[in-house]
């Protein structure tokens, strides 16, 4: 593993968001993958951060499935994703998340978001219930399109803060 060719892929969608610089594509290939916490070096360890490039990171729809369990960060916030990058775009994936304990900050789906989220399944899972925004309150808002949310316990927790377009979206 190593070099996020074809041939020879990164071993981790963190490593290779890391790896990556402005203007990339990540392409994430079928199959089911944990994500590990990747930390803003603050307050928060998300299961996908575009550490502030614009990336456009994609999959291969419900084939491709990302698994977050922010009870595994050490950070005080566990947030689904964060992105710093407005012109960073997420598209085609399966997102099962399971919030951490603790306040509506804590387990915030889009934290500090200001991309473009789009045909995302995302499965909130797991005994924690999830607010959508923790702290969105740049001028400019994430964009949340064609996305579906279903939550194990029936519906979100709360909003804590922020602002989002959400356009064509189920629950």
């Amino acid at each position: 593993y190593g070099n996020g060719s074809e041939e020879y892929p990164f071993k981790s969608v963190d490593l290779a968001i890391t790896d990556a610089v402005d203007g990339d594509k990540i392409f994430i290939s079928e199959g089911t993958y944990e994500l590990d916490s990747m930390s803003n070096g603050g307050t928060s360890g998300s299961g996908i951060y575009d550490q502030g490039k614009c990336l456009e990171i994609y999959g291969e729809n419900e084939k491709t499935i990302l698994i977050y369990d922010a009870s595994t960060t050490t950070q005080r916030d566990g947030p689904a994703m964060r992105l710093e990058n407005a012109n960073t775009k997420v598209r085609n994936l399966t997102y099962i998340f399971k919030p951490k304990s603790g306040s509506r900050h804590q387990k915030g789906i889009f934290t500090y978001c200001k991309g473009t989220i789009e045909n995302v399944f995302f499965r909130i899972s797991g005994s924690n219930t999830a607010s959508y925004l923790y702290y969105n309150s740049q001028s400019i808002p994430t964009n949340v399109i064609n996305c579906t949310f279903f939550h194990d316990l029936g519906s979100v927790n709360s909003n804590y803060s922020g602002k989002c377009n959400f356009s064509n979206i189920a629950t």
